[in-house]
Order: C-alpha cells, then structure tokens, then sequence
C-alpha cells in the first residue's frame, strides 16, 4: 500500500516539473515572439479596446506593407512584403458617441509615423476626418510591450470606417524590427 502511495507522489511530482518546464518555455518564446514583437516576420496586430473589452482586430487595410525583422538564429537581417489589394473590414460594434476607445499595437516602441482617419463609406472615398489620439505606453516588468492610442468618436448615429496607418523607421544598431502597416476598424455610434 505504501509502495502505491510512493508512486503517486512520484508521478505527481514528475508532472509538475514537466508543467513548470512547459511553462518556462512559454515564456521564453513570448519572449522572443510575443508582445514586443522585436524579432517577429509579421507586422504587430492592432486591436481596438472599449475599455478592457476587445471590440474587434484590424481588418486588412489597401496598400503595401513591409517589415522588417531580425532572425536571431540566422543572425541576418530579412523583410516580408505583403500586398492587400482587397479592403477587408471587420464586423460592425456599436458604441455610444463620446466613449472613450483605444487600439493597441503589439510593438514596445511607439511609431515613428501613425494617423487614424474616419470616413462614412467603406471605399474610403473623400479626405476624411483626422482623429486626434493620445499614446499610452504599456509596460510589463518595467519593459515596453505595447502603445496604446485613446480616442473618441464624437459624433452620434453614423458609422465610423476607421483607418489606421502606423510606421517604425529604422533604429540602427538595433535588432529591433520595423517597417509599414496598415489597419481597418468598423463602428457605428449610437
């Protein structure tokens, strides 16, 4: 009985160090992969946030997007090119005018260059309306993982097609990546 009750605790043991040592890879590929995006191929993802409820991710905006990355493995420099032809819009929310909202960019350094833009139409037809934004940086562990841009739609009962256009310029003597992209929020006000 006491030989059966010495199996468990040894199993019981070896699982929770196989969790722990899953565990510490997770964090070692966040790490590298995760919210910095200092080293990722792909663009950061833009999210828009009504309060901490996440509202909808960016659509595929029209235009070229490049970035570049640093493969630590490769120890050399690569860029990925990705071309929307297609303005790909996400499912309509409904917010109430003068919410606060905000979209947050996985990249730990602010963008070099980033506007917001509000049309009426989903073409993206005429100048649009420019929205003013205020940045906040989100740290985790005293490190920058993230932006933040707050901002309001004040006008009632009209849809908002928001275009969201964000560039990181260059750092050199960094790994750090860089480059161009695009976003595309759907909301209508009520």
């Amino acid at each position: 009985m006491e030989a059966r009750h010495n199996i468990k605790h040894a199993l019981a043991a070896i699982l929770v160090a196989l969790f722990a040592a899953f565990l510490g890879l997770l964090v070692a590929c966040g790490a590298v992969y995760g919210g910095t995006n200092q080293h990722s191929p792909f663009p950061p993802q833009m999210k828009l946030y009504k309060d901490r409820e996440l509202l909808q991710r960016a659509g595929d905006g029209n235009g070229k997007e490049t970035w570049h990355f640093y493969s630590p493995d490769d120890k050399d420099w690569f860029h990925k090119t990705y071309y929307n032809k297609d303005l790909r819009w996400p499912k309509e929310d409904i917010t109430t005018a003068d919410r606060v909202l905000h979209v947050r960019i996985g990249h730990r350094d602010r963008p070099d260059v980033y506007f917001m833009k509000t049309y009426r139409n989903k073409e993206l037809r005429g100048k649009g309306h420019r929205l003013y934004y205020r940045w906040v940086h989100e740290k985790r562990d005293a490190k920058g993982v993230a932006w933040s841009a707050y901002f309001k739609l004040k006008e009632p009962d009209r849809p908002h097609r928001v275009q969201i256009y964000a560039q990181w310029k260059e750092d050199p003597g960094t790994h750090q990546s860089y480059g161009v992209t695009h976003g595309l929020m759907n909301l209508k006000t009520s």
